[in-house]
Parts: C-alpha cells; structure tokens; sequence
C-alpha cells in the first residue's frame, strides 16, 4: 500500500486544476485561441448602464422583475465602475474537454472543465419550455459515462430546414474536434443535409 497515494493525488488534482485555470486566463486575455469556440460573450457594462438598469429596478419592484434586476446588478461591482465580463465555452484539444468560464473584472466567478470521453459524439435532443409544450432543438456532446456537454441550440420553431442551415457548423466542429457525428442523427435529418 503507498502511503502517500492519498497526497499524490492531491498533488496531481491541483497541478490540474492549475493548468485549467492557465489555460482559461490565457483566453480571457487573449494569448491564447481556443481550438473551437462554442459560446462566448464578451461585455463592457458601463456606469450609465448600471444607473439606468438601478432606475429600471426600482420602478419594477412592485411587480416583483425589479429585485431580480437589482440582485443582478449588484452582482456586477460598484456602479461607479466598469464591469467587464467574459464568459463562453471552449473545446481545448491539449486538455481533451471544453473548458466554461465565467470572468468579472479579471475575477473567475466560474470555471468548469468537462472531459471528453473518446467514446463521445455529437447528438441532439429536444428541451422543453413554457406551459404550451413548445421545444427547441439543442446539439450535445453525448460524453457516455460523463456529463453531457451542451453546444447550441437552434432558438424558436423548428423543423429540419434549420438542421440543414446548421449542418456546415457541426461537420466544421466535428472535423475540428476530432468528435464524430452521431448516425441516428444524420438519418433524422438526413434529407435537410445539403
């Protein structure tokens, strides 16, 4: 039995963790490019910005939408400053996982990282909202034994046409990642491809 396993596996979590936290700075800051960007935002709010959202705040809280406005406002730092916040989802080859981050002001408010397993392909399924059964396409990387990692989703109606639309998108990710379409999906829609 070695008695230090239980030590060098802490070790080699935080050497890990460190590398992620690496990796997803050197985005942020630009110095480095991810291999495929699946989401990214990246957004200045500005002190005038705060103010009006503060009124905005203040005047709907009778009706409840206005305490939901201010917790998201303060949220973002003092009013008097500029927030800049960077958020998005990554695919890093080196690391094998899409990296999802969160960054305020140079701060990480959130950092995940999801392996992908090399069993994993590209699917879909559909997410339902609102009362009247209404649903959207969504693509996922289906991860086996890991969590499920969501790509986009196709917003509003839908119907195959726009599988067709976004089918260059998921043969250019599919090729870049080195992650395999999945072939129920293709015969689904397969007569939208173009």
């Amino acid at each position: 039995m070695d008695e230090f396993a239980a030590l060098e596996a802490t070790l080699a979590s935080d050497e890990a963790r460190s590398t992620i936290e690496r990796v997803a700075w050197a985005i942020c800051t630009d110095e480095r490019q991810a291999d495929y960007v699946i989401e990214e935002s990246n957004h200045i709010y500005t002190p005038s910005e705060k103010t009006v959202w503060l009124f905005l705040g203040i005047l709907l809280i009778p009706l409840g939408f206005g305490i939901l406005i201010l917790i998201a406002l303060f949220k973002d730092g003092p009013l008097n400053e500029e927030t800049h916040e960077i958020c998005g989802r990554y695919f890093i080859a080196e690391l094998g996982g899409v990296i999802e981050f969160e960054c305020k002001n140079d701060v990480f408010t959130k950092l995940t990282f999801t392996r992908i397993e090399p069993t994993a392909i590209v699917g879909h399924h559909y997410v339902e909202f609102g009362d009247n059964g209404s649903s959207y396409l969504e693509f996922i990387i289906l991860n086996g034994e890991a969590p499920n990692i969501r790509l986009w989703r196709l917003g509003g109606w839908h119907d195959g046409r726009e599988f067709g639309k976004n089918y260059p998108k998921l043969v250019d990710f599919s090729e870049r990642t080195g992650i395999r379409l999945s072939p129920g999906m293709l015969n689904r829609f397969g007569k939208w491809i173009p």
